[in-house]
């Protein structure tokens, strides 16, 4: 369910969006209003993506992910280092580099498994 969920909110906001999502509300359960303007959720996200999570989850209690292996992803693609990505998860570099290591694993078995289909 969790990983329906990050796909459907990462394609719903963009990376952007999602970012300022899960850094605002990231493992916790967050209603979405039906009206947004001039919200905290507004405020903390941006007007446009509010809306467009309002549009879709309006009304209803969202349990946001924690998205640490995309987040991760996301910042060492902005030139954050290890140390600082790890202080940004509140976990350990070591804990930040094995979540680099094991989608490196599941992008090699990815594209092993397709040569054989």
């Amino acid at each position: 369910m969790s990983d329906r969920l990050e796909a459907q909110l990462l394609s719903l906001l963009g990376e952007e969006g999602y970012i300022r999502l899960l850094e605002a509300h990231g493992g916790v359960l967050t209603y979405v209003p039906h009206r947004v303007d001039q919200t905290k959720l507004a405020d903390e996200i941006g007007l446009d993506h509010a809306r467009a999570l309002s549009k879709e989850y309006g009304g209803d209690y969202l349990q946001v992910p924690v998205s640490r292996a995309f987040r991760a992803h996301f910042y060492r693609r902005t030139g954050m280092t290890l140390k600082q990505i790890a202080r940004r998860l509140t976990m350990s570099e070591s804990g930040v580099y094995r979540l680099f290591r094991e989608a490196k694993k599941r992008r090699h078995e990815e594209r092993q498994f397709s040569l054989f289909e």
